[in-house]
């Protein structure tokens, strides 16, 4: 039997709880090549992060319900944890401490715990006992005082020794494959993950130390990406060549980088530049193979290549989703598109957007709110000062290099404050007309909580129709399966009373 419903009010058998249910997380696949046991991450319903095995017999949850693998390096989270010779995990639990995890009994053993110093990215190899992870020590927790390190732990003794220091930042600390060298990337402040990473290489040594270290790939202001080991003691990479980054590969006991040269993919995108520190859009598969998803016209490819010889067959495709800071003028033009062209109603065009995107939304809404009917910000950004000044280490250089151009600088003059103050919505506040619902995280330490607290309060001075919705124990990307459902059922709502009424 047909259900006849005005447009927009069906109501869709996919409940928010069903999406929310099927939100599996899965994260940081490992193997031991050794014992052949498998071994990932995921999220449970209620946020937990678990550690699952895959057996022959089906997936079983070995870490105890009283842990969460995780950790908040650099804001985002690193690898949660690392695989010994022996099978037991190392990871590091939602407290900050780390911990051994024997995945047959169950037992977890803590290695060491402070609240100030936190553990990710880890690294571990067969032929030691020493596991290699970067170290971030908020003892003093701003941007300027935040310290990152590599350490060295020890999975005998639990001994913690840091084996790099100096650098601004430090990511994907790596063994080899037969444990005798680690590879790691480094750049400093004020530079960007995209303008001058430096590859690094040394020998490790079985006391826990380094010897012989040397910059391998990322002089002259090059963006380094994403190295890798492949099981001959070949050092593949990722650095940008022209307009384009393309694939490395430094062979056994030489410094020389030889491209991966593949035909027709001269203009692909190989890795991600970023902060993030668990990207892996790559993999050597063996000596002669890698597995890909180069950016190609704007479209993600998998794709395997025979290392020698350059050849290149497609997988498969997916389209590439990049959000971030939108220009506000093309969210207009688009608009003013599709009412010109009657694929919309007058006043039937809602805005949403997370993060980067929800900056976008208060930006738009804030200029040009008669268009649009309401507006969903799931935690953005308000004002560019404030969280200039108390944004994290990681990010901390990004908004001057994106409002003032690069090399980041904060303002420090009245006409760079001007162009701050412009472009924030906080300081264009009357201009938001339309409903707007902010929804955000208590804890999130991307976009403090107060970037929209203080739209809460200043809309509702003015009497506009807006809601705050603030997300207990929720950090940036509001991910546990409990707050998507709350999130896809508040949005809903509130188009419904947005958008349908212009219907």
């Amino acid at each position: 039997m047909k259900t006849v419903a005005p447009y927009g009010t069906w109501v869709s058998p996919i409940t928010a709880q069903a999406v929310a249910s099927m939100a599996r997380v899965f994260t940081c696949p490992r193997v031991n090549p050794q014992s052949g046991r498998a071994f990932f991450g995921e999220t449970t319903p209620d946020g937990r992060k678990t550690i699952m095995e895959i057996t022959k017999s089906g997936l079983r949850t070995v870490l105890p319900s009283e842990y969460s693998a995780e950790n908040s390096i650099y804001g985002y989270g690193a690898a949660i944890f690392g695989i010994l010779a022996d099978d037991r995990i190392i990871f590091s639990n939602r407290d900050q401490t780390v911990c051994l995890l024997n995945p047959d009994s169950g037992e977890v053993t803590e290695v060491f715990g402070s609240p100030c110093l936190h553990y990710g990215s880890f690294s571990t190899t067969l032929s030691s006992p020493w596991i290699l992870a970067v170290e971030e020590d908020r003892t003093d927790s701003t941007a300027e005082g935040t310290q990152n390190h590599v350490v060295a732990i020890n999975s005998d003794t639990g001994e913690i020794k840091r084996v790099l220091t100096g650098a601004d930042f430090y990511f994907q600390p790596r063994f080899s494959a037969d444990g005798t060298r680690l590879s790691w990337t480094q750049y400093n402040r004020p530079e960007l993950p995209y303008t001058d990473v430096k590859l690094h290489c040394a020998d490790w040594s079985e006391d826990g130390t380094i010897k012989n270290a040397r910059l391998v790939a990322g002089m002259g202001h090059e963006s380094v990406a994403e190295p890798r080991w492949g099981p001959d003691g070949s050092l593949f990479f990722a650095k940008e060549v022209g307009s384009f980054r393309q694939l490395y590969r430094i062979p056994p006991d030489t410094l020389q980088h030889i491209p991966i040269e593949l035909t027709d993919l001269e203009e692909a995108e190989f890795s991600f530049a970023g902060h993030v520190d668990s990207i892996n859009t790559y993999t050597v598969l063996d000596k002669d193979h890698i597995l890909a998803t180069p950016l190609i016209n704007g479209i993600n490819r998998a794709i395997s290549i025979e290392i020698t010889t350059g050849k290149w067959k497609q997988l498969a495709k997916y389209e590439n989703i990049c959000q971030g800071v939108l220009e506000t003028e093309d969210v207009i033009e688009l608009s003013d598109y599709l009412l010109a062209t009657e694929r919309v109603q007058l006043g039937a065009i809602g805005f949403t957007g997370a993060s980067a995107g929800g900056y976008t939304t208060l930006q738009v809404l804030s200029k040009y709110s008669k268009k649009f009917a309401g507006g969903v910000c799931l935690y953005g950004v308000s004002d560019l000062e404030t969280l200039d000044m108390a944004i994290h280490k990681i990010e901390a250089d990004i908004v001057p290099a994106f409002v003032l151009g690069y090399p980041p600088q904060r303002p420090t003059n009245k006409e760079e404050l001007e162009v701050y103050h412009e472009r924030s919505a906080i300081h264009h506040i009357k201009g938001i007309t339309s409903p707007l619902l902010l929804i955000h995280g208590k804890e999130d330490t991307v976009v403090p909580i107060a970037q929209a607290r203080r739209v809460y309060q200043a809309l509702e001075h003015h009497g506009a129709d807006m809601e705050l919705l603030e997300i207990p124990a929720e950090g940036h990307m509001l991910s546990k399966p409990a707050t998507v459902q709350i999130t896809i059922e508040e949005k809903e709502n509130w188009w419904r009373k947005t958008l349908l009424k212009c219907v």
